[in-house]
C-alpha cells in the first residue's frame, strides 16, 4: 500500500518540497480530493503531482496554471500567495481577475472608487457588520478613516497616518456603507410612542 503525504502545513515554504506540502495542505483544507481538485482546476494530473511533490516548482508555475489552482481553491489571491511563500516577481502569474479582495480586479465606479464587500465585520475606528457593501477612494491616504487589510487577511478601519500603513496594506478612504445586504427590507418600523 502506498504511502499517504502528508497534509499538514509545513513549518517553513522555503523549497520547492515545502510549497507542494503547503499547496496539499491548502487543498485538504477545501474538503476536496486531488482527483476532484484537479478536475476543477482543469488540469492535467501529471501537472499537479508534479507541483505537490516539488518536482516543479509552484514558484514557476505558468500564469494559467497558477490561476486555475488559485480559483479551484476558492481562496483569497494574497492569501494563497502568502501561504505558498511566493516572492513578488511571480506574484502577478497568481492575481486573478476576481473582484477585491478574492482576486486583484475591483468592481470598479470609476478610476478611483470601489467597492468591496466585508465577508467578515469591520473593526477599528468603523465598527460594520459582515457583508456591508462599502466605497472606498485608492487614491486618498492621507486623510479620512482609511480601510487596511492585516496581515490575517481581515480588513481594519483605522484613521489615516503612520499607524495604518504599519498595520498591514491601505486600500484606500472609506467613503460610505451600505446595508442594503445586511438589513431585511421587510421589517415594520416602530412607531414612537405618543406623549
Amino acid at each position: 500500500m502506498p504511502k499517504r503525504k502528508s497534509t499538514e502545513a509545513p513549518d517553513n515554504v522555503t523549497t520547492a518540497e515545502n510549497r507542494g506540502q503547503m499547496l496539499r495542505h491548502l487543498i485538504s483544507r477545501t474538503g476536496k480530493n486531488l482527483t476532484v481538485f484537479q478536475q476543477e482546476a482543469q488540469l492535467p494530473r501529471s501537472t499537479l503531482n508534479a507541483l505537490l511533490d516539488g518536482t516543479n516548482d509552484v514558484i514557476k508555475a505558468e500564469k494559467r496554471t497558477a490561476q486555475a489552482i488559485q480559483l479551484a481553491l476558492g481562496m483569497y489571491d494574497d492569501d494563497v500567495i502568502e501561504a505558498l511563500g511566493l516572492p513578488p516577481e511571480v506574484q502577478r502569474n497568481w492575481y486573478t481577475a476576481r473582484p477585491a479582495p478574492f482576486g486583484h480586479g475591483d468592481y470598479v465606479l470609476d478610476e478611483h472608487r470601489h467597492l468591496i464587500r466585508l465577508d467578515r465585520p469591520l473593526m477599528g475606528d468603523v465598527v460594520l457588520p459582515a457583508e456591508t457593501l462599502v466605497t472606498i477612494d485608492t487614491t486618498t491616504r492621507d486623510y479620512g478613516i482609511q480601510l487596511v487589510k492585516l496581515v490575517s487577511g481581515e480588513f481594519f478601519a483605522m484613521k489615516s497616518g503612520p499607524a495604518a500603513s504599519a498595520a498591514g496594506r491601505v486600500i484606500g478612504r472609506l467613503l460610505s456603507a451600505d446595508f442594503g445586504a445586511v438589513l431585511p427590507v421587510d421589517v415594520p418600523l416602530q412607531e414612537h410612542a405618543q406623549n
